[in-house]
């Protein structure tokens, strides 16, 4: 991004298209305060390393999934059932109280 002409970000704004800032950019791949990264690296450079970067709120995701998935497994060999139920999906309580429900009843219905 940013170097050889191509994938270089644009917009479209009230004032007419204009390239992204390296701010910007950094924002959108959920770097927190993208005004102090890279400080006294050239804008091209920085370009570069934002478009080789991997979204930050993503691998955090990612990494939170695995390690998730790592300790219901570890339950589960202890002999637990296991229902994972994920802090934004408490956006929707009826839908979790159902899920909880339903996890319930399964294992009723086993023991």
């Amino acid at each position: 991004m940013g170097i050889g002409g191509h994938n270089v970000p644009f917009v479209r704004d009230r004032w007419g298209i204009r390239r992204l800032r390296v701010e910007e950019v950094a924002r959108f791949q959920g770097f927190e305060s993208p005004d102090t990264l890279f400080p006294d690296i050239p804008e091209k450079e920085r370009y570069r390393l934002l478009g080789n970067a991997v979204c930050a709120k993503l691998a955090r995701l990612v990494g939170t999934r695995c390690a998730d998935r790592g300790n219901a497994m570890a339950l589960m060999a202890a002999g637990w059932s296991v229902l994972t139920i994920w802090e934004c999906e408490l956006r929707d309580l009826d839908r979790v109280m159902s899920s909880v429900y339903a996890f319930l009843a399964s294992r009723r219905n086993e023991g």
